[in-house]
């Protein structure tokens, strides 16, 4: 079994269990309305722009990068923020359910050896932004230009799932140069970073749907503005990458009436996030089956960017590895070059290529529309994968029409395959 097929089948005995009907886990932990660490209390550094003109440029994001976000399997994300989160007047970098900072193996004061036990900068409130260097320190960087003298670090463990890490159990912590992995510095710090907020984002766009209360939403056709706008309703994060692709996903699934086949009662939302409190139902009093969303990158959901390797936390209570912390190399030049903040250097070179993967549950679901839905006519095999396109002037000419298997692309593709390819000219038949 892999990683992933272990995780979904996992979460979906959550989402079944006896008394898993709704969490009180965002009341004690944190929501997306959390303002600790927040940058949205008017505080912090992201971007300030309209509602709609955020979600736009969302939209432009995802149309433009050539790199699906929607997907059969997942719904996903890079780690790096969008643009116009920054550190003017402070540091808000880390808003999309991911965090990361440098570690650094610092030359000696005498620029003669590095020291053994790196160095952590970019962490807010407690490490520094920079090193700094004199030139003794910087003659030996330019001498290591292409040897490994640090690592970025990308961690996705939710800020409210406790510690320790699996492989802590065996009483010595593994570490990152010389820092042992710890909930105080390798665990997400921000608010809206926690298991609760994310749960508690795909039940509030999954009840909203469900009551009909879309707001100010429902004049929008487009599947991604109507679920950017919706996730502006309710907590004002159309700006971030993440939440407008969760709740666009969940409106959705409850616009055409998805649930897990055979299990009318199953709470879906449990099924993509399941709190903490559900964890412990099911697996025991102190496990921890998802300690966050899992690391990948574009081409593999289980692979990584060049330079990238993961953190060996050890195995979760769901029986599998946990993928919740990755790595990426820093040379000494790059040090050199980015010496006055490692920490964008580690978004700018890796932050767009180590990308979330929220699972969905795709071959357990199944979707029967509403008939007086307002959005049913639109409901198609597979509704979670939204389309954010712009509506076509003309319709589609089909290249290919798939009477055996799926479409995927340009192509056709056998029906148990998962799509990884763009929306092309392909058609089922």
């Amino acid at each position: 079994m892999n990683w992933k097929s272990g995780a979904i089948a996992a979460a979906l005995m959550l989402a079944v269990a006896p008394g898993c009907s709704g969490s009180d886990d965002s009341a004690n932990n944190g929501t997306n309305n959390d303002t600790t660490n927040n940058a949205n209390n008017g505080k912090g550094d992201t971007p300030d722009v309209e509602r709609l003109e955020a979600c736009e440029l969302r939209q432009a994001d995802i149309l433009q990068t050539g790199k699906p976000r929607f997907l059969e399997d997942f719904v996903r994300w890079p780690c790096g923020d969008v643009e116009g989160v920054n550190t003017n007047g402070r540091d808000d970098r880390g808003q999309e359910y991911c965090e990361y900072f440098a570690v650094v193996q610092v030359p000696d004061e005498f620029g003669e050896n590095l020291e053994e036990r790196g160095q952590i900068f970019g962490i807010p409130g407690d490490t520094p932004l920079a090193p700094e260097l004199n030139d003794d320190q910087l003659f030996l960087l330019e001498d290591m230009a292409d040897d490994v003298v640090g690592s970025c670090v990308f961690t996705s463990w939710h800020k409210d799932i406790p510690g320790p890490v699996p492989a802590c159990d065996s009483g010595t912590c593994p570490d990152v140069l010389g820092n042992e992995i710890t909930e105080e510095f390798f665990r997400m710090r921000i608010g809206f970073n926690s298991n609760a907020a994310a749960s508690d984002l795909v039940q509030q766009c999954l009840r909203r749907v469900e009551s009909t209360n879309y707001g100010e939403s429902l004049g929008f056709e487009n599947e991604f503005i109507r679920g950017c706008m919706l996730v502006a309703d309710i907590f004002g994060t159309e700006w971030r990458a993440s939440d407008p692709q969760i709740c666009a996903a969940a409106m959705r699934l409850g616009e055409c009436g998805c649930g897990v086949a055979g299990a009318p009662d199953a709470d879906l939302g449990f099924a993509m996030v399941p709190p903490l409190s559900a964890q412990r139902e099911q697996a025991g009093e102190d496990a921890v089956t998802f300690r966050g969303f899992e690391l990948g990158t574009w081409d593999n959901p289980e692979g990584l960017p060049t330079g990238c390797s993961y953190v060996d936390i050890g195995v979760e209570d769901s029986g599998e590895p946990s993928k919740t912390m990755v790595t990426c190399d820093i040379t000494g030049n790059d040090l050199i070059q980015n010496a006055a903040d490692p920490k964008g250097f580690c978004r700018a070179k890796y932050g767009d290529d180590v990308v979330l993967h929220v699972p969905v549950p795709a071959r357990a679901l199944e979707c029967n529309p509403p008939a007086e839905g307002i959005f049913s006519h639109t409901c198609e095999a597979q509704p979670w994968v939204v389309n954010a396109s712009p509506p076509a002037d003309e319709p589609i000419e089909c290249c290919r029409v798939c009477t055996i298997g799926k479409a995927c692309g340009d192509t056709c593709i056998d029906a148990s395959e998962s799509c990884t390819a763009e929306p092309g000219c392909a058609c089922d038949g």
